[in-house]
């Protein structure tokens, strides 16, 4: 893929995922810290189909849009969306790129062991864990937010399994579109 087209791609993907975000904040939560990731499926897919650096962008991009348009740059919400999902990708794109070294297989479907979905639930467990983290060093400093451990991370088998099953699906359909799409790098 030339580099023209690929930044084409890569800049919808920027913005598809900043459109999730932004979206998602607009409903309800049932509870004030719990929500899908929606937009953690555009940075999954970004990783299946053009690798680590894609997809650190899209996560990184996709943070900085949706706080810039909703307003919440540089506030407490933001350091923990921008955190969360950097740690998040970095954490998927290095047991992702592991996985393709260590079984050198150029199918995403089952990697080092994990599947995509997998792969999405150490995310999105790494997200929360994160986010409880910089929440107790810059915010809350008490140990009782500790609490809520235990609720973020089924929280987090939830969503990652949604937002896995999610990026599964969406790779394979790009695929279906563009074929020089995830091919091997």
């Amino acid at each position: 893929m030339d580099g023209k087209k690929k930044i084409a791609y890569v800049s919808v993907l920027i913005a598809f995922a900043s459109t999730l975000q932004i979206v998602e904040s607009l409903f309800p939560h049932p509870l004030p810290w719990l929500r899908l990731g929606l937009a953690n499926m555009i940075t999954l897919t970004s990783l299946v189909i053009f690798g680590y650096a894609v997809a650190i962008q899209v996560a990184a991009l996709r943070t900085i849009l949706s706080s810039f348009l909703l307003g919440t740059f540089f506030t407490p919400g933001f350091f923990l969306s921008f955190s969360g999902a950097l740690v998040s990708a970095l954490v998927m794109g290095g047991i992702y790129s592991l996985g393709r070294i260590r079984k050198n297989n150029p199918s995403p479907q089952t990697l080092f062991g994990f599947s995509i979905i997998g792969i999405s639930i150490l995310g999105a467990v790494s997200h929360n864990l994160t986010q409880l983290l910089v929440a107790y060093v810059f915010l809350i400093r008490h140990k009782g937010i500790f609490y809520i451990f235990p609720f973020l991370i089924v929280a987090a088998v939830v969503t990652g399994f949604i937002t896995g099953y999610g990026a599964n699906y969406l790779s394979r359909e790009i695929r279906k579109i563009t074929p020089e799409a995830g091919k091997p790098r």
